[in-house]
């Protein structure tokens, strides 16, 4: 079913609220009240929307409520990392039908051999997408709107994948145009952690919140800035690139050809290098009389476990990288004054670890006066919170997301 985008986005309204009058649904997709009648009347005689009840507009008239019609569609989405693809289906209720993980493959491989990589990872997405929606026993025309993150550098508008960054060789890749080419559906391609930034402010510690940073931290590390209740994208669309501010001038070099980015601190890798880089300058650590024997750290696991059994020096390098994390939080506290910065991602299995040093460091570099009301907040992270995002960009904007139905992070 080919839709008009005036009808798309009458939709993405309805789907984020129960009931709304076409005055609603024209203030909150900035339509005309005109367009939105003419999409109205499109998407009834389609079968997707319907009347729900009639009420009074605030002049005293009456006036109808519409609805999106239940099972009359569904959302697919999707956020990718280096590992896997996490997929979430829902209904045009917001009831999660379905998820699954699929893995991608590696992309640790040398650059004559990029090509082949990437197109295996397009073609590993699009296997996701098809056996997902087969195991589902869904038909392709009954779905609204497929929703994609993914990490590097992303053009929204145009939904190009500019730069993979930590995926090597994606450049000017038009991923929207492949996946539509292909289903035929509306496709939204945003950053993945701009997606758990849409997920926060929908239904977690951003709710109720004007002005905040979200802080996303796993295999990459990247960011969303919400400023007056609307995600903040700069001049051309890259603001958030929080990963790639500058925290250990000496430090490791970045993805993005940098020296010493917060990327290279507070990612996996980033983790993982400072802790195997240092215990090779260290004779004797207290690790070394428990039951790990291990060389060096392979997974974000085995640090947790080794700082959980009291391992002095895997507690005092964590410590260090909280303190470096600290710095940039101290930097945007600095720049921007908002209510929360809230941390999520896969990195926050280490939250425990992390946290007192990230805490005392801002403490430290920021002025009392803007720390007054200042929150930092730990996510309750959950490995589908960036599909779920992914779900939730399809809507107009984040101060939309107040009433959805998608469960909590807080």
């Amino acid at each position: 079913m080919n839709l008009l985008k005036n009808e798309i986005e009458t939709l993405k309204v309805l789907f984020l609220h129960d009931n709304a009058t076409k005055s609603e649904i024209a203030e909150k997709s900035r339509l005309s009240t005109f367009v939105v009648s003419t999409a109205i009347e499109s998407l009834i005689k389609k079968g997707l929307v319907e009347v729900s009840k009639e009420t009074l507009s605030k002049r005293g008239r009456p006036s109808n409520l519409y609805q999106i019609r239940l099972e009359s569609g569904y959302f697919l989405g999707i956020s990718a990392d280096i590992n896997s693809f996490n997929v979430v289906l829902i209904d045009t209720s917001n009831k999660v039908l379905g998820e699954k993980v699929y893995p991608t493959c590696s992309i640790e491989v040398s650059e004559k051999e990029n090509k082949k990589k990437i197109d295996n990872f397009i073609e590993k997405l699009l296997f996701a997408i098809d056996d997902f929606i087969g195991n589902n026993s869904i038909y392709v025309d009954s779905i609204h709107t497929i929703g994609l993150g993914i990490p590097g550098i992303i053009d929204t508008e145009k939904g190009i994948w500019l730069r993979g960054l930590r995926v090597p060789g994606i450049e000017d890749i038009n991923i929207r145009k492949i996946i539509k080419d292909k289903y035929k559906k509306n496709v939204v391609i945003e950053d993945v952690a701009r997606t758990v930034t849409y997920y926060e402010k929908a239904v977690g510690n951003g709710r109720n919140t004007t002005n905040f940073i979200l802080l996303h931290m796993g295999f990459g590390v990247g960011g969303g800035i919400v400023i007056n209740n609307e995600l903040y994208r700069g001049s051309y669309g890259f603001a958030g690139e929080i990963g790639h501010m500058a925290v250990e001038p000496s430090g490791y070099r970045c993805h993005c050809g940098n020296v010493g980015c917060l990327e290279t601190v507070a990612s996996v890798d980033g983790i993982l290098h400072h802790l195997n880089d240092r215990m090779n300058e260290v004779i004797v650590s207290k690790m070394h009389s428990h039951d790990f024997h291990l060389k060096e750290f392979k997974s974000l696991e085995e640090v947790l476990e080794a700082a959980r059994k009291g391992d002095t020096f895997t507690r005092s390098v964590l410590s260090d990288i909280g303190t470096l994390i600290g710095d940039a939080c101290s930097n945007l506290v600095l720049f921007f004054n908002p209510e929360r910065i809230i941390i999520s991602g896969p990195n926050l299995i280490l939250a425990d670890f992390l946290k007192d040093a990230i805490h005392q460091r801002i403490k430290n570099k920021v002025v009392s006066e803007l720390l007054r009301k200042f929150e930092l907040i730990f996510s309750r992270y959950s490995s589908n919170h960036e599909a779920y995002g992914c779900l939730l960009y399809t809507s107009p904007s984040p101060r939309d997301l107040s009433t959805s139905r998608m469960p909590s992070s807080a």
